[in-house]
């Protein structure tokens, strides 16, 4: 790394990541130096294929942190350094599709919304633009489908991309179908195409645009001008559409950097549910009032200082809620003293809990916890549906310790983020509490190494803060 790196793209093949740590270091270094070089366009990435690694959420997160790009095949790989070398990142995720038939061009729609990129409406003054540059029975709404305009002007498809890429209505362009094969039709129009492409290269790199081709006609004289222009060009619709989302991805989401550990805090010898809640409420994590007991008469007296209604959960077994020993939404004394009478008789826990209900109106159930990988150290992870967490795997990694930002992109990257955010009519839960207690779980594990797992599931998230409701500490063996 001494000397200076004139490549546009790192690209590695490992078979597994036995040295992740010395694998993140060189990334690091190799960002560092692209950062501090004054040739434009050196743009160091790097790209991993592990094929064999194992927990691949684990090394997901491990790669994200160096900037490092996985893939699983060589064609991925290809396929993703063709882009990287020949056009920008896009800005976000909106598309404009070009396409020389109907079929395409809902096939090509499919293809993005599936990978998670949009598809917008144009306004009104962009069709009307692209309108004039087409045959009347061309359809301008986006997807764009020249409608027999290739054939008739094939000039059409570089003014197309030209309006496209100077719009600030889309961040790429997606031109899809038969292009490079109009050259078929006879030698004066094999030139004109070869011409378009030339002027479609050009339109994209004057106007700062990511273009990318799919054809059928992927080796055609034209798609061989195009990626000498600078523009991408794949033979499949889902390869073009997959790098178009890996590259808008990897836009959006900037690397985190490989976190540092923390020194060491004074070791925790006891696991259990009350002590994970005492350490975790010194780190600022909220949980509802909650008194332990293992006779009846302390029962009673622990209510005379809670309010209804409660929950009765049986301590001692981490899958409590599976075998019935937790008992929700006790309204009254009798009711509280009938539960415990049931979970001693089918349970026989050494203790049992008895704590204050949280308001589940208009919230939604999280799992946030770490677990420490034998490689990779601490890593954080964040998922919906509390204990539905395993049946959803919706679920997102990060190495630990992080932040509140990281911890706030983890939660935009669930699939199920839109209940987050308030779907149908449902007011939004307040991401910043959430994140902090990303944050604080993360960082407390961060600095303990004798905890294997930490958990707080489920994590009731509101609209005005966010409450755990249970907690779970695993120390590691040795």
């Amino acid at each position: 790394m001494r000397t200076q790196i004139a490549a546009m793209v790192v690209s590695a093949h490992l078979e597994d990541l036995r040295k992740e740590a010395a694998v993140a270091r060189v990334a690091r270094r190799v960002r560092k130096e692209a950062r501090r070089s004054r040739t434009p366009l050196i743009s160091l990435e790097a790209l991993i294929l592990s094929r064999r690694a194992r927990k691949g959420a684990v090394v997901d997160a491990a790669c994200h942190a160096a900037g490092i790009e996985r893939v699983s095949s060589p064609s991925q790989m290809a396929h993703l350094l063709q882009a990287m070398v020949r056009t920008r990142m896009p800005m976000g995720t909106r598309v404009a599709i070009v396409a020389d038939g109907g079929g395409q061009a809902s096939v090509a729609s499919d293809s993005l919304v599936s990978e998670g990129l949009e598809v917008p409406e144009f306004s009104r003054s962009l069709k009307d633009a692209l309108r004039r540059e087409l045959p009347s029975t061309a359809s301008v709404s986006n997807p764009v489908d020249v409608a027999g305009g290739g054939e008739q002007d094939i000039a059409s498809f570089a003014r197309l991309v030209r309006h496209l890429v100077s719009s600030h209505e889309v961040d790429s362009t997606l031109v899809t179908g038969f292009f490079g094969g109009y050259g078929s039709h006879g030698p004066e129009l094999a030139q004109n195409e070869v011409d378009t492409a030339m002027s479609m290269a050009s339109e994209s790199q004057a106007n700062g645009g990511t273009t990318i081709v799919q054809t059928m006609h992927w080796k055609s004289r034209a798609a061989g001008v195009l990626r000498s222009g600078g523009i991408p060009v794949y033979r499949g619709i889902d390869e073009a559409t997959w790098v178009l989302a890996r590259m808008a991805r990897r836009r959006l989401l900037e690397p985190t950097g490989v976190p540092t550990i923390p020194d060491p805090a004074p070791p925790i010898t006891v696991a259990g549910y009350f002590p994970a809640r005492r350490i975790l409420e010194a780190s600022g994590i909220q949980f509802p009032r909650a008194t332990e007991v293992a006779t009846k008469p302390q029962l009673i007296a622990a209510m005379k200082r809670l309010r209804f209604p409660v929950a009765l959960k049986a301590l001692g077994d981490e899958h409590k809620s599976d075998r019935g020993g937790v008992i929700l939404g006790l309204r009254n004394l009798n009711e509280v003293v009938q539960a415990w009478d049931q979970l001693a008789a089918r349970l026989a826990p050494p203790t049992l809990s008895i704590e204050e209900m949280v308001d589940m109106g208009d919230a939604v159930e999280l799992i946030i916890g770490v677990r420490r990988d034998a490689r990779f150290g601490p890593v954080a992870l964040v998922g919906l549906g509390g204990v539905y967490s395993e049946l959803l795997r919706d679920v997102r990694c990060a190495l630990a310790p992080v932040s509140e930002n990281v911890g706030r992109s983890l939660l935009y990257m669930l699939r199920g983020s839109a209940l987050l955010a308030g779907a149908r009519g449902r007011p939004s839960v307040d991401m910043d509490a959430i994140a902090k207690v990303i944050a604080r779980v993360s960082a407390t594990a961060a600095a303990h190494p004798e905890i294997a797992e930490i958990e707080c599931n489920p994590v009731v998230a509101m609209p005005c803060g966010a409450i755990a409701v249970d907690a779970r500490i695993v120390l590691s063996s040795s």
